[in-house]
């Protein structure tokens, strides 16, 4: 993370697995584009999370997160963020 003050993901509404894994980790809401994906005839928000290069260090001083996953949409799969 040299140089860079912040940490961000970008999502959609509709995947609330990624929504709940960023709120996990501590990222909070930065942004929301109204209708912005058209998925199945449903529009979706796009999502930005954010968190602070001095609010990760501080909730993750070794700088790696053992074992955060969340289950995907149907509960099978999961996701591991190492930094």
């Amino acid at each position: 993370m040299r140089g860079k003050r912040w940490l961000d993901l970008r999502t959609w509404s509709g995947n609330q697995g990624m929504v709940a894994l960023a709120q996990k980790l501590g990222f909070g809401d930065e942004a929301r584009f109204r209708m912005a994906r058209l998925v199945a005839g449903q529009y979706d928000d796009g999502l930005g999370f954010g968190i602070l290069r001095s609010a990760w260090q501080a909730r993750y001083p070794q700088g790696c997160v053992q074992g955060a996953s969340m289950p995907d949409a149907t509960g099978s799969t999961t996701a591991t963020v190492a930094m």
